[in-house]
């Protein structure tokens, strides 16, 4: 399940924050990577304007995290 974060401040830690701000990001969008139904690693979207995925993006989304694992 993909994770929309749009309140950097309270949602995330200080430094995730930080980066988040030092670059101009102000949503983020983060995406489990599974193995086995296990959590693994994490990939992360940033955007500098609020994104508008539909279903259809949220599914390629997850897609691209699971071959980010592939490359692996």
């Amino acid at each position: 399940q993909l994770t929309c974060i749009t309140n950097l401040e309270s949602d995330t830690s200080k430094a995730f924050a930080w980066f988040c701000d030092d670059n101009s990001y102000q949503h983020v969008i983060l995406c489990p990577v599974l193995v086995r139904h296990d959590l693994v690693g994490v990939l992360a979207f940033f955007y500098r304007e609020k994104p508008n995925p539909g279903s259809r993006t949220m599914e390629e989304m997850q897609a691209a995290a699971n071959l980010f694992l592939c490359a692996f």
